[in-house]
């Protein structure tokens, strides 16, 4: 049976782990406990990133040989023996056609791979990190879509800072997790801003080229009679329209508190597209703009909530061409935490709403990355026991805030806003506030 919890999974060397998974047989871990279960999870997990990371290696490997074979044809080579015209002196080319025939792969999904081996292949920590178990392919593919634009020096820059050798610690002396301990999300929005530091002029480039690739397709939908939207769009004109759709869409749901049938947010917000496409409806919206204060000139530290850290120029065309109101948040440059905001935007009624919210960013559930504006405000301590004010209340989406009243699990707020939840088997996972210092640059 296996007998490790999961903080003795997290110290096992990795060897041992894939044995004592390897000797599990199906009756043992059908009786397991759920603790014996969430630590199978997390060792099946590590096991499985270090056999990722291994072949990652070897699609590398095979690029190499592949430049071994290009740099060996000699240059008066007779006609069959170099490379023809219109052909390639890039190693990484055929790769890909290498291992989908291999892994019944299609091609893109082929390519997806090698991508990933080619950015890794200059990127040792965080290869490293996955042949530790510690990182999952996924996660390390963010690090390498960021270093894509980085120079070799300034990617090492990079993983130093995502993947420091020492622990960092936070104001209250608390360690700050590293890239192995953030979920994508977060970790894509601190690589971005990482590398914002890094080369202050990268993100502005990057930004530039990115609108020749916006598109908008459709495709069948996973069930007869629907039909699945996906766009990549600019964020000056996604934030406007994503904003009328949201607000149009909570329309909705008020008045459908008169009736039997009430839509969910994401059946409204689905209601709310077609019907602003289809010229059916119209809504006024604001966006808000995070701000760090004190900002110094050409920071690159903006975020617009639900579309991430905003170069410059998009800002200045949001100030100044767009048609939707906005509204700022300016933050304390020493606490991370709001310092004021616009007052004319605040209703009696939902000062607080909007406080809590604002100083949570998310979802309190370790992890979960929904919006504290879609959310669900909770008591900490039930009410009455406890007080509606801002140190007993956070934000939970609806599926955690179910979550939190299930039998065996607990949550704790300390006095700094710090959530620690404690689950039935006895394993705790912390989330902190949102700590609006991480969008200076």
């Amino acid at each position: 049976m296996f007998e490790l919890s999961v903080e003795q999974v997290r110290q096992t060397p990795m060897g041992e782990l894939a044995a004592r998974l390897d000797a599990l047989v199906a009756d043992e871990l059908a009786a397991a406990t759920a603790g014996t279960g969430e630590a199978v999870v997390l060792a099946a997990q590590r096991v499985k990133n270090a056999v990722d990371a291994l072949a990652l290696q070897a699609i590398a490997a095979i690029a190499a040989r592949e430049r071994e074979w290009l740099e060996a044809i000699p240059v008066d080579a007779p006609v069959g023996t170099s490379v023809p015209a219109g052909g390639t002196d890039d190693e990484w080319e055929f790769v890909a056609d290498r291992i989908a025939p291999l892994l019944c792969l299609t091609g893109r999904a082929a390519d997806l791979r090698v991508t990933l081996a080619r950015d890794l292949d200059r990127l040792p920590r965080t290869l490293a990190a996955m042949r530790e178990g510690r990182l999952d392919a996924y996660r390390a593919g963010l690090i390498g879509t960021e270093a894509q634009h980085l120079a070799d020096a300034q990617a090492g820059v990079l993983e130093e800072t995502l993947l420091p050798d020492e622990p960092v610690l936070d104001r209250f002396g608390r360690e700050v997790p590293d890239a192995t301990g953030l979920t994508s999300t977060k970790l894509r929005a601190r690589a971005r801003r990482a590398v914002a530091r890094i080369d202050p002029d990268a993100l502005r480039r990057r930004a530039e080229r990115a609108p020749e690739g916006r598109f908008v397709f459709t495709r069948p939908g996973t069930e007869p009679g629907m039909t699945q939207w996906c766009a990549d769009q600019p964020t000056h004109a996604s934030a406007q329209a994503w904003a009328a759709i949201d607000a149009l869409a909570r329309d909705y749901l008020a008045r459908d508190a008169a009736t039997p049938h009430r839509r969910t947010l994401d059946q409204a917000r689905a209601d709310a597209m077609i019907d602003l496409i289809l010229g059916n409806a119209s809504v006024t919206t604001v966006l808000e703009l995070t701000v760090p204060v004190p900002a110094e000139p050409g920071v690159v530290g903006v975020e617009l909530p639900r579309h991430g850290i905003l170069p410059m120029d998009i800002v200045d065309r949001l100030v100044n061409g767009c048609d939707t109101p906005l509204r700022r948040l300016l933050l304390d440059p020493v606490t991370g935490q709001v310092l004021r905001s616009d007052p004319t935007a605040y209703r009696p009624n939902a000062a607080l709403a909007r406080a809590v919210r604002t100083r949570d960013g998310t979802c309190r559930f370790p992890g979960c990355a929904v919006a504290a504006t879609g959310c669900d405000l909770d008591h900490v301590v039930r009410f009455p026991d406890g007080p509606t004010d801002e140190a007993n209340l956070m934000a939970l989406c609806r599926h955690h805030h179910r979550l939190k009243h299930q039998a065996g699990w607990r949550v704790q707020m300390s006095a700094d806003a710090v959530c620690t939840w404690t689950t039935p088997s006895g394993v705790d996972h912390v989330s902190g506030p949102r700590d609006y210092r991480d969008l200076a640059a």
